[in-house]
């Protein structure tokens, strides 16, 4: 990013602490350097840990000092950032870096109808290359095409063994892990609500969903010989496709075991006992495979100490996405037991238009300190999809650059300035408004106090979708001039995105989505005031049939058509109806 000549000396001086991740060690050593002027040179030495690096820059050459291939990589990614940062020259540095954590991942859904084009896959693991994440899962239910399953994923445009395969070599490239990512036990409903599918079901003929009421169809594989015969079927297609030794198998929230056809069995040894069992046996596949099993550790909470009843090594990863979320409450006890664990938080962009930065930013920061503090494995960020993943590109992108300076170096991240970051790193916005209008545009949720649904949501979106006696209801209570302040900012909004400048290769298209989400924010916002007001006519300018057609638009620009309908059956029904079931 262009800086102006009287702030030159200032952002040289700060230069080390724009780096996204910033180094563990880094100072300047007086001295200007032009980079055309410099010669590169490599040393390999063998006092460095795997993904640790040292770089001097002085006396005009650079110097990189590594013991593996992965941290010269990682070296040659903090010069790029460098060079993006002030293209003709910088100060004379040294650098002496590491991470704090081993695993830093990115987890992707794919599965709630939003599937990438091969060439948005290309550009998200450049950057989180570029940010120094070292793994990539891509959550899937239906969306990987087993050939054996056609009738499942035929209007999801899956993802492709040969597709997964050449995401592979891009990412090993890049030194990133792809790791495997399927669910196998609940999340099955789009499997399951096929009748070829259905005697595969713990609900076979539908359950009562605590959150979203009745479904028609269940959501978990009844635990037996059948369900263990699918997910190995699946596993001998998928794994080829793959390198990595882990694989994450899912298992979380299986809403309705224990209350269909193993209620029997629940009644007599109890649900744990069910899904322990299954768990187990999930493992085994993988044993025989010489893998290591990931799941998600929610089912543990209550009772953390149960993780010693698993094989040694299932590996539980603890998620929550919430900004209070008690991490350590179950953390401490995996490490006291001496478990290996991983932590997963997330970026707070599903269900929002914008994501929600410093519910990200608090809940990024709890996790990091909890698994430097327990010793964790490492962190994996987690980017859902619910309700149609609804959120344009730009959204997650806060979140993830967080993420990178928390999962690296945690001690720097309240120093972070995630507007200039995405402007220098992702956007190439010169005159700086893009990245302020989505730092903006994501603190919305922050001014309004109250909650229409309890977790994973923001105001804007559930104000735009839920029954009005709902939105009603919410602001008991409170008052109403935290709305209005909302809108107010939202002019403020406008005013950053009409001087957004970007000039990165897909900036067209950043300007269509970030114009998209500002208009579904401030739909839900008016609809809000109309509900509130009891004058549903203030919605009268606001031009839905357009929003829809946008909205169609820009998902096409980077994802498949696959899932589309879906997530646009949800928008039909705004701003004056109510929203259809739920279906993830």
């Amino acid at each position: 990013m262009a800086v102006a000549a009287a702030d030159k000396e200032s952002f040289m001086k700060d230069l080390l602490n724009k780096l996204v991740p910033v180094p563990a060690k880094g100072r300047l050593t007086g001295g200007l350097c032009h980079w055309n002027d410099l010669v590169e040179n490599r040393l390999v030495v063998r006092d460095i840990n795997q993904e640790g690096y040292r770089l001097a820059i002085c006396d005009g050459s650079i110097l990189i000092e590594a013991a593996t291939d992965n941290g010269f990589f990682l070296a040659n990614q903090t010069l790029l950032q460098l060079k993006l940062l002030s293209p003709a020259s910088c100060p004379s540095l040294l650098i002496d870096d590491e991470p704090v954590l081993g695993v830093r991942g990115y987890m992707l859904d794919i599965s709630r109808c939003k599937v990438p084009k091969m060439e948005q896959l290309f550009r998200l693991v450049d950057l989180l290359a570029l940010f120094k994440f070292n793994q990539l899962q891509l959550y899937t239910e239906h969306t990987f095409a087993y050939s054996r399953h056609r009738e499942v994923w035929s209007d999801a445009t899956p993802m492709t063994p040969n597709e997964v395969k050449q995401l592979k070599v891009y990412c090993s490239e890049r030194f990133i892990e792809l790791v495997p990512n399927q669910n196998a036990f609940g999340h099955m409903e789009r499997w399951l609500k096929h009748e070829s599918y259905k005697d595969l079901a713990e609900s076979p003929d539908g359950f009562h969903h605590p959150i979203t009421g009745w479904r028609p169809s269940g959501t978990v594989l009844y635990p037996d010989d059948k369900a263990i015969k699918l997910i190995d079927g699946l596993l001998d297609e998928l794994l080829p496709c793959f390198d990595s030794d882990w694989v994450h198998l899912g298992c979380d929230e299986p809403w309705e075991l224990g209350q269909g056809r193993s209620s029997e069995k629940a009644e007599e040894v109890g649900r744990h006992q069910i899904f322990k069992e299954y768990v187990t046996e999930l493992h085994a596949l993988l044993a025989k495979r010489d893998k290591q099993m990931l799941f998600w550790s929610d089912e543990l909470r209550e009772n953390p100490r149960r993780i010693d009843e698993f094989p040694e090594n299932a590996i539980p990863v603890v998620w929550g996405y919430e900004s209070d979320h008690p991490f350590d409450e179950e953390c401490c006890v995996y490490a006291e037991l001496d478990r290996p664990f991983m932590i997963a938080p997330g970026d707070s962009s599903w269900n929002s238009f914008s994501g929600r930065i410093d519910n990200a930013r608090s809940n990024i920061k709890r996790a990091a300190m909890s698994a430097r503090r327990n010793g964790a494995l490492g962190m994996l960020l987690t980017s859902w999809g619910d309700n149609g993943h609804q959120q344009v590109w730009p959204a997650q992108l806060s979140g993830l650059t967080i993420f990178s300076v928390a999962s690296w170096n945690p001690d720097k991240l309240d120093e972070l300035n995630v507007s200039e970051a995405l402007n220098c790193f992702i956007f190439a916005d010169q005159k700086g408004g893009l990245g302020a209008f989505w730092e903006a545009l994501a603190k919305i949720d922050s001014h309004i106090p109250v909650r229409i649904n309890p977790a994973n949501s923001s105001f804007p979106y559930d104000a735009l979708y839920q029954p009005s006696q709902k939105v009603h209801h919410a602001f008991n209570g409170f008052s109403h001039d935290c709305l209005f302040k909302a809108l107010d900012l939202l002019d403020h909004c406008q005013k950053l995105l009409s001087r957004a400048k970007p000039s990165c290769d897909d900036a067209g298209w950043l300007i269509d989505e970030s114009q998209l989400a500002f208009d579904q924010t401030y739909a839900g916002l008016k609809r809000a005031e109309a509900i509130l007001k009891g004058n549903m006519s203030l919605l009268d300018n606001i031009d839905c049939d357009s929003i829809i057609h946008r909205f169609e638009r820009t998902w096409l620009l980077r994802n498949r058509r696959g899932g589309l309908a879906e997530s646009l059956e949800r928008m039909k029904h705004c701003p004056n109806g109510s929203p259809p079931v739920r279906t993830s």
